[in-house]
């Protein structure tokens, strides 16, 4: 497991180049973000990530989980190896990538057979895209991960070891597929372009468009302008979309209405097959009234007014039509 030192040496090395975690978002398939995350990171405008426990944990059970996967390969568990990140770097039509590879496993001469990459998941994870053991019939975003260690080692073959809730792992045997890698190489050199430029990606309606935009944009206090064409432009589409979005959201209002007046005072409703709960109930919900903390301990004014620090918040957008 690494140190803190180790870590911190280990993202600023992963910043230099497209890694295999950030395959996926770059080609926008992954549930962890999209391309505007990833750039962030390599222009620095992204905040330190932090280590949460499931990372902590499922670092922790590499080991444990790549012992499962030798005893159920039938292979010795010698010759499944680390390899330090100064061995995975490459140049790829311009583009720098990194590989962080769990393990290689190699031949009794010590060469590289093919790789392995060491999940934990949870149980309910299990169905999540995930298909017969032996098959490569995994979720895109691991798809994705494996082809870059693919394309950056020069290897045939990546498997993929999947310990669902602790259990002996799943194993996936995942292929080199050309085609995929060429298509993911022309994306990758897309996206450095726009790294080494610092140009930002093209904005859609993801969170992170809009965390990027709230850091590329902190916005000047009281600042203002006349509308230019291409905002004017947009704003009529904003009103139409938004006098949609109004009417549809009508119509879904009123289909739950219809179901909670089913529904009466009962709390929980299972659907046939349990492919579906509704759940309608009320939670209590505690609230401190800090005022009035405040007037029983008889606090001055004057000491509220030193403890209270002001801290700028990411710009609110709102659209403000008249009233017609």
């Amino acid at each position: 497991m690494m140190t803190t030192e180790e870590r911190v040496a280990w993202l600023a090395e992963r910043r230099k180049g497209i890694g295999g975690s950030d395959a996926a978002k770059v080609m926008n398939a992954s549930p962890w973000g999209g391309p505007h995350k990833v750039w962030m990171d390599k222009v620095g405008l992204a905040e330190e990530e932090k280590q949460t426990e499931a990372m902590d944990m499922g670092l922790e059970a590499e080991n444990l989980v790549a012992k499962k996967y030798a005893k159920k390969m039938k292979i010795d568990y010698s010759q499944i190896i680390s390899v330090p990140m100064s061995r995975t770097s490459a140049i790829i039509d311009g583009v720098p990538l990194v590989a962080n590879y769990d393990r290689i496993v190699v031949d009794e001469e010590g060469r590289w057979l093919y790789g392995v990459e060491l999940k934990t998941a949870s149980f309910r994870k299990a169905s999540d895209g995930w298909g017969e053991e032996g098959t490569d019939q995994v979720p895109p975003h691991y798809m994705f991960q494996c082809q870059h260690y693919l394309m950056t080692s020069g290897l045939k073959r990546w498997d993929l070891a999947v310990s669902f809730g602790w259990r002996y792992p799943i194993i996936y045997h995942i292929y080199r597929n050309e085609r995929l890698i060429k298509a993911m190489q022309k994306r990758y050199a897309e996206f450095w372009g726009l790294v080494t430029t610092k140009e930002p990606p093209p904005v859609d309606g993801s969170e992170d468009a809009k965390n990027m935009l709230n850091k590329l944009y902190p916005g000047q206090k009281e600042s203002s302008a006349q509308a230019s064409p291409e905002i004017d432009e947009l704003v009529h589409e904003y009103r139409q979309k938004k006098s949609l979005l109004a009417l549809r959201q009508g119509e879904l209002d009123e289909t739950i209405n219809s179901i909670k007046e089913l529904m009466q005072d009962t709390e929980v409703i299972y659907g046939p097959d349990s492919e579906y709960t509704i759940r309608w109930k009320a939670s209590m919900q505690g609230r401190t009234s800090w005022l009035d903390i405040v007037d029983e301990l008889s606090i001055k004014d004057e000491v509220i007014k030193r403890h209270t620090k002001k801290t700028k918040t990411a710009r609110k957008f709102t659209i403000n039509f008249p009233k017609e």
